[in-house]
């Protein structure tokens, strides 16, 4: 990523931000001066960029239960 408001340079995220949706908002990204943190989406320019994926975990399941939007089991499960 290149930070194109501070101009510095071309840096790699370390870490983002991940709302419900989906969406990143948000980055750290290192560059040679150190890190900066906090980075709106809009203030880089992808250089390179790669995907991953965040696997769900059995507390994300939990949370989406205590809300009522958890996923529906069969009563073979109950």
């Amino acid at each position: 990523m290149k930070d194109s408001t501070k101009n510095e340079g071309v840096g790699e995220v370390i870490w983002h931000s991940l709302n419900e949706s989906g969406e990143t908002k948000l980055y750290d990204v290192r560059f040679k001066r150190g890190i900066i943190r906090n980075i709106p989406r809009g203030a880089l320019i992808p250089i390179l960029t790669e995907t991953h994926h965040h696997e769900v975990t059995e507390e994300d399941v939990e949370n989406l239960d205590d809300i009522g939007l958890g996923i529906e089991k069969d009563a073979e499960e109950l």
